[in-house]
């Protein structure tokens, strides 16, 4: 019989008792110590970006992701709180696969209902959320075929040999990103790649931006909001842009975050985590108004100082 070891604990945000100090990075390490192999957390801060300007060690992640760090591979979050600067909840940390067991234990194998075996792990490419697909396929509402191998007529075959009439082919292929509004020499997006620093701003040509060109796990609207403040800011002449090289270097660890954490895929070239992009997007326009208050001290002070005899 297998033997695992369960622990639960109320971390209160990641502070004392009162809220008197921040305590954080000490509960990280008492929690690792117990060595659970299921750790339950409630009072889990998700987001918080009043404690993150306000504390310099604040961790760059939501809590329940930097307990975890390598020692538990699932987490699970549920929020039970939402408010302007943040929200917090519950958390679930597991040595374990255990999203991908819970899944397997209410829907069982994507085999039974007609579905090819899965060709790559739990939450490594984009789920299909539906109330109602796996009934209709369970009772034959639906049937599941494979890919498309030639159109003749009103016959369409599959790639099984398998052949059928169809009156209307519904193509449900995803998205290709292109411009056509643009020649393909100055800006295009082979295999739906555009290496864009947060996903918005061309390192090349620096009054070209991109809005809304994301696939976030969460709502896009509020994130093309926040986007156009800092597009609203560069114009304004009082945000700037890292270096060249610097967005250059930032862009190829997202891509290699990507491409460590989905399958390989078109589908995945611009995915973004809500929470974590939206905190990324207001460290860079703290970061780019920083940039540009820099730059407007030095253009003030080079006058005075050609004037200066010598």
């Amino acid at each position: 019989m297998m033997k695992f070891s369960v622990a639960t604990f109320n971390i209160h945000k990641g502070f004392s008792h009162l809220t008197r100090r921040m305590v954080i990075h000490e509960l990280k390490e008492k929690l690792h110590g117990l060595s659970a192999d299921v750790l339950f957390l409630q009072e889990v801060q998700g987001v918080n970006h009043r404690h993150a300007g306000r504390y310099h060690d604040w961790p760059h992640k939501p809590q329940h992701e930097f307990i975890a760090d390598t020692k538990w591979h699932e987490v699970a979050y549920g929020r039970n709180c939402v408010y302007r600067h943040g929200h917090h909840g519950n958390a679930l940390l597991s040595r374990f696969p255990i999203m991908a067991q819970l899944l397997k234990f209410n829907v069982g194998r994507m085999e039974n209902y007609g579905l090819p075996e899965p060709d790559h792990k739990f939450a490594h490419a984009h789920p299909t959320v539906s109330g109602r697909i796996l009934d209709r396929l369970a009772h034959g509402a639906i049937t599941p075929k494979p890919n498309i191998a030639a159109l003749d007529g009103e016959t369409v075959r599959f790639t099984d040999g398998s052949e059928v009439h169809a009156d209307l082919v519904v193509y449900c292929t995803g998205y290709k990103i292109t411009f056509p509004f643009f020649d393909e020499d100055f800006i295009t997006a082979r295999d739906n790649e555009l290496p864009l620093y947060k996903f918005m701003f061309h390192p090349e040509y620096e009054n070209l931006f991109f809005l809304g060109l994301v696939q976030p796990l969460g709502a896009i609207m509020p994130i093309a909001e926040r986007q156009s403040v800092l597009i609203t800011e560069a114009l304004r002449d009082r945000f700037d842009l890292p270096s060249r090289a610097d967005m250059e270097s930032d862009i190829a660890a997202k891509m290699r975050k990507m491409r460590k954490r989905y399958v390989a895929s078109k589908r995945h070239t611009i995915q973004v985590d809500y929470d974590d992009y939206m905190h990324d997007l207001d460290k860079e326009l703290e970061a780019g108004r920083d940039r540009a208050d820099r730059r407007a001290e030095l253009n003030a002070v080079a006058p005075l100082s050609a004037g200066v005899p010598a």
